[in-house]
């Protein structure tokens, strides 16, 4: 409250098979993520349907699009609603297990996915997990979100994600969104179609202050992008360093750099299982 006096504001979209901020009896839904949002970054949250003449709301924050093995693909007037709410400074966090309709939206903001029929696995037994689980073999050291997770040597658990990449800019665009590859398999990467080597996981972009982009009192534009809408379920979550992430990608997405730098924000009282 001290440092971000302002009430914030996040909305999972719904309408297309997403995952379920609510109470969930399969434990696939985002109880868990929306209770990170509430509790840990201070940030309220509700549901959102972009059908018919519903619009994003003027006071969303962050938008949250998971699409999971549930496919519904997104209309046309829903996704240029997106694209929209992103060029005014929108702040984006896309979980894409299958094809929803929204990569034609990221595409603009130079980010490419994998099929959703070629998923990724990394085979090196030192990150191998289980079937169609491994762990996260890079970490970014630079960027925000991930130079914590990467100092202290936090994987990630990642469930059969597509691969996520930066799209070529051959022009080299002044202005152009930067792209930022936040994890990685290792070399022994390999996906459905045969192909070895590193896959890129995760993606952060940020764009802002640019000619054409109205962004409201110099609102930098924000997403961070990943083929795996399962990894920050109800079920995963709690694996690994799954939620040290949720929460440094939450509050990076907020713009909230002093709770990720200085450690000042809340902490989540965790329950100890004794056997």
């Amino acid at each position: 409250d001290v440092s971000n006096p302002r009430q914030m504001k996040a909305y999972f979209l719904q309408g297309h098979g997403e995952n379920d901020p609510g109470e969930n009896k399969d434990r696939t839904g985002y109880s868990k993520l929306a209770a990170i949002l509430k509790d840990e970054a201070d940030c309220e949250w509700e549901k959102l349907s972009l059908q018919g003449t519903n619009v994003i709301p003027a006071d969303c924050q962050l938008l949250i699009v998971a699409a999971s093995a549930r496919e519904g693909k997104m209309p046309p007037d829903e996704l240029a609603k997106i694209a929209a709410y992103l060029k005014q400074g929108g702040r984006l966090l896309a979980l894409l297990t299958v094809r929803s309709g929204l990569e034609s939206v990221l595409a603009n903001w130079g980010v490419g996915l994998g099929a959703d029929t070629n998923r990724v696995v990394d085979r090196d037994k030192n990150f191998y997990h289980a079937e169609g689980t491994f762990l996260t073999a890079k970490l970014s050291t630079t960027h925000p979100i991930m130079s914590r997770l990467a100092s202290e040597k936090k994987p990630l658990l990642m469930v059969w994600p597509r691969s996520v990449h930066p799209l070529e800019n051959p022009s080299k665009t002044p202005g152009a969104p930067e792209v930022a590859i936040l994890a990685e398999t290792s070399p022994s990467g390999k996906d459905q179609a045969n192909q070895t080597g590193e896959f890129p996981l995760l993606v952060a972009v940020e764009q802002g202050g640019i000619q054409g982009v109205n962004s409201p009192g110099g609102r930098r534009t924000r997403l961070v992008v990943a083929g795996d809408s399962d990894f920050l379920d109800d079920v995963v979550i709690d694996s690994m360093d799954n939620h040290l992430f949720a929460q440094l990608a939450l509050n990076w997405l907020l713009e909230r750099p002093q709770i990720m730098i200085s450690g000042v924000g809340p902490r989540p009282l965790k329950a100890h299982k004794l056997y």
